[in-house]
């Protein structure tokens, strides 16, 4: 059964272009779809005859194209070589399938009451088709299918508009800055609600921007190059009116967070203009970069010069209590009462009340919906556009409050199931995973450290990819690196973080585990909290799927970094401390993962009373972490990482160790790198040790491992390790 086409010339020559493909494939099943879009529907003639396309001078500028038979499909990840001439076969976890794009297709146009969106189809293609390849006749390129069919889109909007330009293109590059201390700045108390309301929060300053500049342009969403991990690119048409747009947007954004948010973020917007030539190689992703980057130089340079409306020096009323989260004194505050009776009340301001709230709610919500201009009730604000959540049961009594009773512009919906793909048009990544009890309240962090094994303490892991700016520069051959071909690496490196983790953390839950809290994952980074021997077991994990992901390309790698700290210690400090071992593992060689990072040189352990695991008593000392010549470091690579823990850490996990024998191993470990009595000691202290009878076949096993030179660098990793497991619940702050 056929959908209603509307008016739109986009959405039939998308299927004209599918028609092409379709043909090229002889694929009667896929063109038997087609027909049944457009057979007898004169409104698919119209909107043909309406589009950019027909012009001649427009249809030769962007030209034709060939999609290759589906055994040459390929991920975008094989096509990152830096040059190598070795043979790769890897295909990607998610290579073509007929039957499965067939099926969607047949599911987007059975869905009762809908039209037949442009976006709709480029989600499923999205999905289906990211690894097919095409190739431009004009210059012989090769891309995705589904980036070159977008691309096509967009670049004949853009000469509708543009018309004979010789630069008919604006490519537009948007950064959010000041991620990190917006995130990291919160109070203890509902710190988890916070974090992901705030985590959200970044990811719909960036949508509500590109959504403000697409709608007062009236320009489709497929303007939209990536959206993702705290920025977005957008290629526009290059016009007087999408230069005057963007520079109101941005003023009245930035505007509004400095007088909002006490200037804490930063929405840096560069362009740079692009002829047909520019798509062909990746040179202009360079440049708007650059263009962006001298705008973060430059933040909030227009909106405090002196001839601007905006006067900082204006006095502002300012209030004697100051926000308990973000501590601005500037704005009225309200009582906000915990649902513990064991908390006190806190003063919040508005914003910070607002993201909370939304925080706890996002778990019982399937998107979001932009409010029309005078409804009031809005779940949260972004510069004068109130927002509300839709929550997932239709028969919510807030379905029927005034926020929902008037036909909302745009909704977004989380793109958590396959369905979504193909139900709706404008999709969300969905909010991260955390640990819930059953009545769905989140654990808090005094909840993950009590619920860890051995040590009761909270782990804090970062990690990102390895080398992204080398990725994108000199990844590529010449050949391949395009435009379109950067764009797909982007949004396929940032699918695993906000897709992809959030898999893995589910299936951990079923495991029986799933013991912490993603707080944020997009772009090609992570940062997560939960029960620290959670962590260090699934950090490792995240590796495996990731290189599993990238299909085993040794080229794009990931490094981590883990601490164990108090729960009570602020979380910027614990950002820090993370962010520091990730650190040490990048300038070790990346590939890498720190474990139970410290907090103070090694050198002034000078004695075996003193907890080198936790970081709580030297909260505001400078960390530096392992000396740079130490034999014995925290950070080792993956490989090793996963050797150590099969063949010494759960055997040694079973035995019963002494656990004097476990604290002189980690103590040693420490004194061994400036003096060599120290190494025979230790070597003497595991010769002589007595195992109990039924135990001792494994542990000569372990202690012939042990021993073994190729195992020397890992023995503190090995021994922090076990002294996190094997200590008592009933601790004290010196061992």
């Amino acid at each position: 059964m056929g959908v209603t086409l509307g008016l739109d010339w986009h959405t039939a020559h998308l299927l004209q272009d599918m028609r092409t493909w379709f043909q090229d494939w002889q694929w009667t099943e896929g063109l038997h779809w087609l027909n049944q879009q457009t057979k007898s529907n004169p409104e698919y003639s119209q909107a043909l005859q309406q589009g950019p396309v027909q012009a001649a001078h427009t249809s030769s500028r962007v030209g034709g194209f060939k999609v290759l038979p589906e055994t040459r499909a390929t991920s975008i990840f094989t096509k990152v070589t830096f040059a190598s001439t070795e043979p790769r076969q890897a295909k990607s976890e998610h290579s073509f399938n007929r039957q499965q794009l067939l099926r969607h297709l047949h599911a987007m146009s059975a869905a009762s009451g809908r039209q037949l969106y442009t976006q709709s189809l480029l989600n499923i293609l999205s999905r289906d088709c990211v690894d097919l390849v095409a190739t431009t006749e004009k210059d012989n390129t090769t891309t995705s299918l589904y980036d070159l069919l977008k691309l096509r889109l967009a670049r004949n909007s853009c000469l509708l508009q543009s018309g004979d330009a010789l630069q008919p293109y604006l490519f537009v590059g948007v950064d959010l800055s000041g991620i990190q201390d917006f995130i990291y700045t919160v109070h203890p108390k509902g710190a988890l609600k916070t974090l992901r309301g705030r985590s959200f929060y970044l990811q719909l300053v960036v949508v509500d921007f590109v959504n403000r500049v697409l709608q007062a342009l009236d320009l489709p969403d497929f303007h939209q190059v990536y959206v993702g991990g705290g920025g977005a690119y957008l290629l526009l048409p290059n016009a007087t009116q999408t230069l005057r747009t963007l520079h109101e947007t941005i003023e009245e954004v930035n505007r509004w967070f400095l007088q909002e948010l006490n200037g804490k973020l930063f929405l840096a917007v560069g362009w740079v203009e692009m002829d047909d030539a520019g798509f062909a190689s990746a040179d202009v992703w360079g440049s708007v970069a650059r263009a962006t980057g001298q705008q973060k130089g430059q933040r909030y340079f227009r909106e405090l010069a002196f001839d601007s409306p905006f006067n900082p020096l204006e006095p502002r009323e300012v209030h004697v209590n100051e926000c308990d989260v973000c501590h601005s004194d500037e704005v009225p505050l309200h009582s906000v009462h915990s649902d513990d009776p064991t908390q006190t009340e806190r003063q919040l301001c508005k914003i910070c009340d607002s993201l909370e709230k939304i925080g706890g709610d996002l778990p019982r919500s399937v998107g979001l919906r932009l409010l029309p201009a005078g409804v009031s009730r809005a779940d949260i604000e972004v510069c004068g556009r109130g927002y509300a959540l839709i929550p997932k049961a239709k028969t919510d009594a807030s379905l029927q409050t005034e926020k929902f009773s008037t036909e909302s512009p745009r909704e977004w919906h989380f793109a958590s199931k396959e369905e979504d793909f193909y139900r709706y048009e404008r999709l969300l990544e969905p909010p991260g995973y955390a640990k819930a009890d059953e009545h769905g309240q989140f654990w808090t962090f005094e909840q993950l450290a009590s619920n860890s094994k051995g040590a009761k303490k909270l782990g804090v892991l970062r990690m990102d990819v390895d080398n992204l700016g080398q990725i994108f520069a000199r990844g590529m051959t010449a050949k391949n690196r395009n435009f379109a071909n950067v764009s797909a690496l982007s949004r396929e490196l940032s699918r695993f973080f906000s897709e992809q983790l959030n898999l893995l953390c589910q299936q951990a839950a079923v495991q029986g585990k799933g013991q912490f809290h993603v707080v944020y994952a997009g772009g090609d980074d992570l940062f997560m909290v939960g029960s620290w021997h959670e962590l260090a077991e699934f950090a490792p994990e995240i590796q495996r799927a990731f290189t599993h992901y990238t299909c085993d390309n040794k080229h794009i790698t990931i490094s981590g970094g883990l601490i164990v700290a108090d729960y009570h210690v602020p979380l910027y400090h614990l950002a820090h401390w993370a962010g520091q071992a990730e650190e040490q593992a990048k300038d070790h060689g990346k590939n890498r993962f720190t474990l139970f990072y410290q907090s103070i040189p090694i050198t002034q352990f000078s004695s075996g009373n003193r907890d080198t695991t936790d970081l709580t008593s030297y909260e505001g000392k400078e960390v530096r972490g392992d000396k740079d010549d130490t034999q014995f470091p925290l950070d080792v690579d993956w490989q090793t990482l996963e050797k150590v823990r099969t063949e010494l850490l759960k055997p040694m996990m079973e035995l019963d160790l002494p656990q004097a024998f476990v604290y002189f191993g980690r103590n040693y470990a420490d004194l061994m790198d400036r003096n060599a009595t120290h190494f025979a000691k230790f070597l003497y202290q595991v010769a002589r040790l007595q195992i109990k009878k039924p135990q001792e076949q494994t542990w000569q096993a372990v202690k012939t491992k042990l021993v073994q030179r190729g195992y020397y660098s890992t023995w503190r990793v090995v021994f922090t390790w076990l002294a996190l497991w094997t200590r008592e619940a009933k601790e004290h702050a010196g061992w």
